[in-house]
This record gives structure tokens, sequence and C-alpha cells, in this order.
């Protein structure tokens, strides 16, 4: 991946909602069923940089699996 092509969390719409950690993130629009999610590499996206603030003023180091943003796109390989 990238780190150049990558945008910020807030640019993106990225937020990490602590109540749907234990939801199941095969259905929904989760980070966990997004297309651009790279979980092998622990938590990273392809397009939005791990590191950073989301857009509720939470800072993380990677991308949560219940996390959200608004450039998701289904992983038709998880969705279910």
């Amino acid at each position: 991946m990238a780190k150049e092509a990558r945008i910020p969390k807030k640019r993106a719409g990225y937020i990490e909602i602590d109540e749907f950690m234990d939801s199941n993130l095969k259905k929904g629009y989760f980070c966990n069923a997004c297309v651009y999610f790279v979980n092998v590499q622990g938590g990273k996206c392809a397009i939005v940089k791990s590191q950073g603030e989301d857009c509720n003023g939470n800072f993380s180091k990677v991308i949560a699996p219940h996390g959200y943003c608004s450039l998701w796109a289904p992983n038709k390989t998880v969705v279910k």
C-alpha cells in the first residue's frame, strides 16, 4: 500500500462506534465488510490512513473492523 495515496480519516468520513464492536460485522456497512479493508496487516485500509483522528475526534492507529467511512464498497466474499 502506498502511504502517499491514502487519505486522512476525517476526510474519508471515518468513524468508530464502540457499541458496534460486538455486532455481526458481515452485515452492515462496517470496514470489515469493505473491499478496501486489509485485516491480515492488522486493520489497515487501502485508501484511508490508519493513524489519525476520526470525525468524532477520537484518535487511533488502526482501521477498526467495526469502523465505517463514506468510501465503503462491499466485499462480496465477506458480506452475507
